[in-house]
């Protein structure tokens, strides 16, 4: 669900960009496993973290 949608700010953790940034570099200091070979998937687990990481 996009954070736009009515209602979906209950979903989204990091509501805001300060938020959401802090946790996408939370869950890089964090991150114990290899990257993925593909750096488009890396984007999209990083983006997806960032939604829920605290």
């Amino acid at each position: 669900m996009d954070l736009n949608d009515s209602g979906a700010t209950g979903q989204w953790e990091n509501a805001d960009l300060a938020c959401f940034l802090e946790a996408i570099q939370a869950w890089v200091i964090d991150w114990q496993q290899p990257l993925p070979g593909n750096p488009w998937e890396h984007a999209a687990t990083l983006l997806a973290a960032a939604k829920i990481y605290e």
